[in-house]
């Protein structure tokens, strides 16, 4: 038996390295295809336009957290994520952290885009 084509889309960042890590761990051979610009997160992923998103055998699923259980249930072994549900709810929590302290990281940049592109100037209340 072949071993199926996986494409795993997504620009050079933590999560689409964590689905990159998992493919790794697994031995699955996998190509990168990155976006060329913003137009193709809508064209590689129209049901939401986010990446990553990993397509194996025509089978497209976003979002990292996603990926690595639709891995663990097509590929069995080695497991990624913890068959104890305790632990897998442990990891789902730190996905959530590490996602909000990115956003908190982003906000002074999505501001300064934002007045140069809008000209707001950040008047309102901080959140």
């Amino acid at each position: 038996m072949s071993e199926p084509r996986i494409v795993l889309y997504g620009r050079r960042a933590p999560l689409t390295e964590k689905v990159a890590r998992g493919l790794r761990l697994k031995r699955l051979a996998f190509e990168l295809v990155e976006p060329a610009d913003p137009e193709d997160h809508a064209r590689l992923s129209p049901e939401t336009g986010l990446l990553p998103l990993l397509e194996v055998e025509g089978i497209r699923t976003p979002d990292s957290a996603a990926i690595l259980d639709f891995l663990d249930e097509r590929f069995p072994e080695p497991r990624l994520v913890s068959a104890d549900p305790r632990a897998a709810l442990s990891l789902i929590y730190r996905e959530v952290y590490e996602g909000a302290r990115q956003l908190l990281e982003l906000r002074p940049r999505l501001l300064a885009y934002l007045e140069r592109v809008f000209g707001a100037t950040g008047g309102s209340k901080p959140i």
